[in-house]
């Protein structure tokens, strides 16, 4: 089992940013390094397991089923997020986020037949929504989230359309809210907050033309724990659109060793 070089070339690209935040985390005031630096490494720890697993699981899977698995792009960086809130049953008015920073990830292909794969992934997003009460008092609130795709794709002849769908199950491991209040700004940030959903469940469809992709994602549950006295009896439902560039003509593939001949030299 063996990698090409353009195989090795797209691994280290992808290893290499998605540790990216690492770095990025790196810069946190001192009373918050060591926590975040934990929760990292244990990230990056099964960034790695995962990836070695999946290298070490395809042999065989290739080998016996004469299939390939392939590593590809996995979500859209550019995320504008659209929300419908209420607060006690009365409607908010939302304005739409963009988020681009920390919207990263990866999928794993596996073929079906030339036109159809299954893949999940891994991706961290960065989700959210802006709402205010008046025209003084804005609020805006935002997670990080961890978490993996599950769904199939089904390519023209020469892959350059790619329709993709399926369920996205991600966890948010950070929550932050800002208040603004004319000029003055407030704001609170906390790690696996039970202010928030734990999961994010969501439904998403994408196209993908000539490596132009567009994905949206509805998210079935509650932004927030309505149960929280601080975020008691608000809803938010959250859909989002990704656009992004997918180079992915080079697929990074698995592939088994060349057999030597079976006659003597």
């Amino acid at each position: 089992m063996e990698f090409d070089d353009s195989s090795y070339k797209k691994a280290k690209y992808y290893f290499t940013f998605m540790l990216i935040p690492i770095l990025f985390w790196g810069n946190l005031r001192q009373n918050k390094i060591k926590n975040m630096r934990k929760f990292i490494l244990l990230l990056s720890a099964f960034f790695i397991i995962q990836q070695v697993s999946i290298a070490q699981g395809s042999y065989s899977w290739s080998k016996s089923r004469n299939k390939s698995i392939t590593f590809t792009s996995g979500i859209e960086s550019s995320l504008i997020q659209f929300a419908q809130a209420e607060l006690k049953n009365k409607s908010l008015t939302t304005i739409p986020r963009y988020s681009y920073f920390f919207n990263t990830g990866f999928d794993v292909n596996f073929k079906v037949d030339n036109n159809i794969k299954i893949f999940t992934g891994l991706n961290v997003k960065n989700l959210g929504f802006i709402y205010k009460l008046n025209d003084s008092v804005r609020y805006k609130h935002r997670v990080y989230t961890f978490g993996a795709p599950f769904g199939f794709k089904i390519h023209s002849n020469d892959n350059k359309v790619i329709f993709k769908t399926g369920v996205d199950i991600s966890m948010a491991f950070n929550y932050k809210m800002k208040k603004f209040v004319n000029d003055d700004k407030t704001k609170f940030s906390e790690y696996f907050s039970n202010r928030t959903s734990l999961f994010f469940p969501s439904l998403f469809a994408g196209l993908s033309v000539h490596g132009v992709s567009v994905t949206a994602n509805y998210y079935l549950n509650n932004f927030f724990n309505p149960l929280h006295p601080a975020v008691l009896d608000m809803d938010a439902r959250l859909f989002t659109i990704g656009v992004g560039l997918n180079f992915d003509n080079g697929k990074m593939k698995v592939k088994k060793k060349k057999t030597e001949s079976t006659t003597a030299e």
